[in-house]
């Protein structure tokens, strides 16, 4: 990756010595921390010349913790671009970018780091079909590239735009999907089985209300004999809960189990062959009040 750009192998050196050059005059007037910098920054650089670029990412990030200089952003910036790490160069070149402190030579290392890793990360967001992403990285790197890399680039831009093109597509078959089961319900007078089938889920549903109901009842008689004892709190909330959602349950369920059994026969009843007059079950359920309404069309 970084053959790609023309990122100035004195960049990192500089760097350290605007450090040393800035920290001359405050060394006895800076407290602890500013020289555990000084101490971490020289320790980073060893480790950068001697070739350990992720030590010394690792030491310039300390270092920058323990007393926040700018350049530091920079040191590391350009030990994580070496390293391959695209994510992190680009945040910590867009942090030394904002601080305002960046220098006309600066700005060509962080325009580098823009250039190529926009394209590397762009690839690597269309792969796993993040596209805004994408979109976002290459329009970072756009200003920045080369000629070489703009052909790159180019070439990511179409990749992005028929990934997305085949994206509305999908979307637009899924939405017409959806619209056409809105609009075209189900209507009663296909099979006898569906009307059995309604039938059947009614009859399940009463019975389930009425087991539901019976519960009810043994849980609010045991709510009554915990309030009157008032000493297990945890059970009394837990029975109250129980109870209140059981006075709306129990006649919703009632209610539409009940319409759903109703429609079911007349479904099977009302049912002569093609022309066979339309039946629709629509379930109502209000703050107050729960229930259905029949549509019959003749």
């Amino acid at each position: 990756m970084p053959s790609r750009t023309m990122m100035r192998a004195a960049a990192l050196a500089l760097g350290w010595s605007l450090v040393m050059a800035a920290s001359a005059p405050a060394w006895a007037q800076e407290g602890d921390a500013y020289q555990e910098m000084l101490r971490l920054s020289a320790e980073a650089q060893e480790q950068y010349d001697a070739g350990q670029l992720g030590e010394a990412a690792d030491t310039y990030r300390e270092a920058y913790a323990a007393y926040p200089q700018p350049i530091l952003l920079k040191n590391e910036m350009i030990a994580r671009y070496l390293l391959e790490e695209c994510e992190r160069s680009v945040e910590l070149a867009q942090g030394f970018e904002a601080s305002g402190e960046a220098t006309a030579e600066d700005e060509l290392d962080i325009a580098a780091v823009y250039a190529d890793c926009s394209l590397v990360l762009a690839e690597a967001s269309l792969e796993a079909g993040e596209l805004e992403a994408a979109r976002e990285q290459l329009k970072l790197g756009e200003a920045h590239w080369d000629a070489s890399l703009a052909v790159e680039g180019e070439a990511l831009f179409e990749r992005l735009g028929k990934a997305q093109a085949e994206r509305d597509a999908e979307d637009e078959a899924q939405s017409a999907a959806a619209s056409a089961a809105i609009e075209a319900p189900p209507r009663v007078g296909g099979p006898p089985v569906g009307g059995w089938a309604l039938t059947a889920g009614g009859v399940v549903g009463l019975v389930g209300a009425s087991a539901w109901y019976l519960s009810s009842r043994g849980k609010f008689e045991e709510l009554q004999e915990v309030a009157a004892d008032g000493r297990d709190r945890a059970r009394y909330e837990e029975l109250s809960a129980s109870v209140s959602t059981a006075r709306w349950g129990v006649p919703t369920l009632y209610a539409l189990s009940g319409v759903a059994t109703v429609g079911g026969i007349l479904w099977v009843v009302m049912q002569s062959g093609d022309e066979a007059p339309a039946l629709t079950v629509m379930p109502e359920v209000g703050a107050q009040s729960a229930g259905a309404r029949l549509r019959l069309r003749f």
